[in-house]
């Protein structure tokens, strides 16, 4: 006689979220932002015990901090950033303390510098990687997101219908059960391998040792002020301030030293004694002091990921992609990631849009992050190994600062075209980001880029008002937040002044048209025609595809 036994039901999850977050370094601390920012729940981990000392990534674009302005941030990272105009220069040098050998300006710093007047409000800023964390992940908590250091994710399993991940933290085991979970765990990281997810590209160009210390370098420095320093030894090093150059015990420095496995050299060989006689060598200083506060290894490399997501997971940053330092592309391509798929779940999770929509993220941002990589491996190439036959194929930086141009299901006015690249000044095509154009309203001067929120946000020029009146409809049968203007080159009480009278020829909607713009920044549709009778359904179908209700 056999009887059956029902199986047992799986057990319910110590504690239940919307996302969950892998990854408590830069990119995973913008994406629990963006996410409290859009009043969803959100669990970060992080193993670590607490943030990096390493200040790794420097600079952060205009488009960037356009970003970070959204959410608040723009005077706390101008405050900790430093004086970039004592920045711009790269050395060569024979030791710090010996002969100059030259001295350039990469193209990076130089865009920091630059009027930018024209395409954003915003500045270029140069704070380091570990001032702008504590900044990003002391705003995410202020919105609310739970963010959990020393905190382990042992495994997940998606099952179609939400993701349960087991926890620890070096005490207790516990499972959290959410509905969608990001990998925002680096180019190391655990979520990208569990899910299978291959690379492509260029692996280990070269191994790297960071070495950061306090010294007083100040009888080397002889008042100059630099961004880099390369040095002739250590052969290939890199030597670069980190909390400005004051001249004094107090500053701390890196000291960058390539290594080469493949000829038995290991991260494990550099001791202490060894960093120290480095730095001695690369300072000209044999008598140095110094003090070693960490040192980290890293690989640089140029690669993608095959796909961005797989069911319920979704990557991000260095989990998705890695490229080179050259040209500073790496951070603000992750935080850009972040961008893009945060708006996408809240609208989903919020129930406005279709799962759909989600799809929307692998197809929007791999082909732009793909071709940013291929250009800092160019920039990689020019610029370390000193070939000059690649430099005719490297794009100005502001192009790939703010000429990608989206094209998928979440465009409804998506033109084709080989790259995702196009002029450096957007002029409202669908699929980029929305023109930068001086408005005023109530007396106040303000950019029509400063108009994005958690919002939808639709643009009528002039002659529009009934572009607004149905985009307002078509947003209450939808029930999606949406703010809409009227751009008049004479304002009234309610439509916003055209300083520049420009609207029309800047976005190509003409004088009665308008653009519908996405809660990233992105236009999604535009219209040179004037509002008809029809025009409320116009921008329903335009916002239903967007939401992923369409298909077309």
């Amino acid at each position: 006689m056999s009887v059956d036994v029902p199986a047992a039901p799986a057990a319910e999850p110590d504690e239940h979220t919307e996302v969950l977050v892998v990854g408590g370094s830069l990119i995973g601390l913008t994406t629990a932002l963006f996410l409290a920012w859009h009043g969803i729940p959100a669990v970060l981990v992080e193993r670590r015990p607490d943030m990096w000392v390493h200040p790794r990534a420097w600079g952060y674009n205009p488009r960037t901090m356009e970003m970070l302005t959204e959410v608040g941030l723009l005077d706390a990272i101008d405050a900790a950033g430093p004086d970039t105009a004592s920045y711009r220069d790269v050395l060569k040098v024979d030791a710090l303390a010996g002969e100059e050998l030259g001295r350039y300006a990469p193209e990076h710093l130089q865009v920091s510098h630059r009027a930018f007047s024209d395409i954003s409000p915003a500045p270029y800023s140069l704070c380091a990687q570990h001032r702008l964390e504590p900044i990003l992940r002391a705003r995410a908590e202020e919105l609310g997101a739970d963010i959990r250091f020393g905190v382990r994710m042992e495994d997940f399993t998606d099952d179609g219908d939400g993701v349960t991940a087991t926890l620890h933290d070096g005490e207790r085991t516990r499972t959290v059960r959410a509905r969608y979970l990001i990998g925002a765990d680096g180019a190391k990281g655990t979520v990208r391998d569990a899910l299978g997810i291959k690379r492509t590209g260029v692996r280990a160009m070269a191994h790297i040792m960071n070495v950061l210390f306090r010294a007083d370098l100040s009888p080397a420095l002889r008042d100059r002020t630099f961004f880099l320093c390369h040095v002739a030894k250590p052969d290939g090093a890199v030597l670069n301030p980190v909390d400005g150059i004051n001249y004094d015990a107090d500053d701390r420095w890196q000291l960058h030293i390539p290594f080469d496995p493949n000829l038995g050299q290991r991260a494990g060989d550099f001791t202490d004694e060894r960093c120290i006689a480095a730095i001695r060598t690369a300072t000209g200083l044999p008598e140095l002091e110094v003090e070693i506060i960490q040192s980290l290894p890293w690989e640089v490399a140029g690669l993608n990921a095959e796909k961005y997501s797989s069911g319920r997971v979704f990557l991000v940053g260095d989990a998705a992609h890695t490229m080179p330092p050259a040209g500073a592309f790496g951070a603000n391509t992750g935080m850009h990631d972040a961008h893009n798929l945060v708006w996408k779940l809240a609208e989903v999770i919020r129930g406005a849009a279709a799962p759909a929509l989600l799809d929307t993220y692998d197809v929007e941002r791999r082909p732009v992050a793909g071709f940013t990589v291929e250009q800092a491996l160019l920039r990689a190439v020019h610029q370390f190994l000193g070939d000059p036959s690649v430099a005719e194929q490297i794009l100005d930086d502001r192009v790939i600062i703010f000429g990608y141009r989206y094209r998928s299901a979440a465009v409804p006015g998506a033109l084709d075209g080989e790259l995702p690249y196009e002029d450096v000044r957007p002029v409202g095509t669908p699929g980029t980001r929305i023109p930068h154009l001086v408005l005023e309203r109530k007396g106040e001067r303000l950019s029509s880029t400063e108009l994005v929120g958690r919002h939808f946000l639709l643009l009528a020029g002039p002659d529009g008002q009934g572009w607004c009146e149905a985009a307002g409809a078509a947003a209450g049968e939808l029930g999606v937040s949406l703010v809409a203007h009227q751009v008049d080159e004479a304002a009234g009480e309610s439509a916003l002044r055209d300083i520049s009278g420009s609207f029309a020829e800047a976005t190509g909607a003409g004088r009665a048209g308008a653009l519908l713009v996405r809660p990233d920044g992105v236009v999604a549709w535009r219209t040179a025609a004037a509002a008809g009778e029809g025009a409320t359904g116009d921008v329903t179908r335009a916002l239903r595809q967007v939401l992923g209700h369409d298909a077309g």
